[in-house]
């Protein structure tokens, strides 16, 4: 149990499909669930993300990353204890990705998660439960193996 910090976002579907994957395969349950990204990339995924976590019975929260902040800053504010953290850059940017990947706070990730297409541009519109999954493979950038 513990954290799961998803960073959200322009592409709606990979963010979604990055939560969709991590709960059905990965080996990894939060107690609660924190949405990192512009505003509008947060509205346009909560709704589907709060759904995936109502089937699976899981709380979910929302954290709103702001302008005037880091994101590894927003970060620190959710983390506290020692409790296990997961990391999904599913529908990131790259540099949003890796600005929050240097920040020190990456050093309690237990986990950090991707899902990734060799044929993006065939599956990114499409939910993750009908996805070929030779094509489309959760992985476990830190942590333990899917």
């Amino acid at each position: 149990m513990g954290k799961y910090i998803v960073l959200a976002g322009e592409k709606t579907w990979d963010t979604i499909n990055g939560v969709w994957a991590v709960v059905k395969q990965g080996s990894f349950t939060p107690d609660s669930v924190y949405l990192l990204g512009k505003e509008r990339d947060i509205e346009e995924v909560k709704d589907d993300i709060t759904t995936i976590f109502d089937h699976y019975e899981m709380d979910v929260e929302s954290l709103l990353l702001v302008s005037d902040g880091s994101p590894g800053e927003k970060i620190e504010e959710v983390l506290d204890g020692s409790e296990r953290v997961a990391l999904d850059v599913s529908g990131a940017t790259k540099s949003f990705a890796v600005e929050v990947l240097i920040h020190p706070v990456a050093e309690r990730f237990d986990r950090v998660y991707c899902l990734q297409s060799s044929k993006a541009e065939v599956y990114r519109d499409r939910p993750y439960p009908v996805q070929n999954r030779e094509k489309t493979v959760l992985k476990e950038l830190i942590g333990g193996k899917i």
